[in-house]
């Protein structure tokens, strides 16, 4: 995937998703989001087999948002590459 954005967004509600064996260029990375309005829910998510190059800005991301009511769990992002990337791994809870 190249693109200029999120290579793939995972957003809540969203659980039990697998993703394997992605190469993404030029992108914003691979973002889990628990974010939105009243109560949300990210779970069961696995990100694996995932080459990040020249990305804009991540690879592996995950962001919330103040006054989320919610769950987030068990995300797990594994045997990455990443090559010309600025933050390979960001996390942020004020998006």
């Amino acid at each position: 995937v190249s693109n200029g954005d999120d290579c793939i967004a995972i957003g809540s509600p969203c659980s039990n998703l697998h993703v394997k064996g992605l190469t993404c260029t030029g992108s914003h990375g691979v973002p889990v989001a628990a974010k939105g309005g009243g109560s949300v829910s990210v779970f069961n998510i696995l990100v694996e087999d995932v080459v990040f190059t020249d990305s804009l800005s991540n690879g592996a991301r995950y962001k919330s948002s103040c006054g989320n009511v919610g769950l987030a769990s068990n995300i797990v992002f594994r045997n990455l590459i990443v090559k010309n990337v600025i933050f390979p791994i960001y996390v942020t809870q004020k998006y």
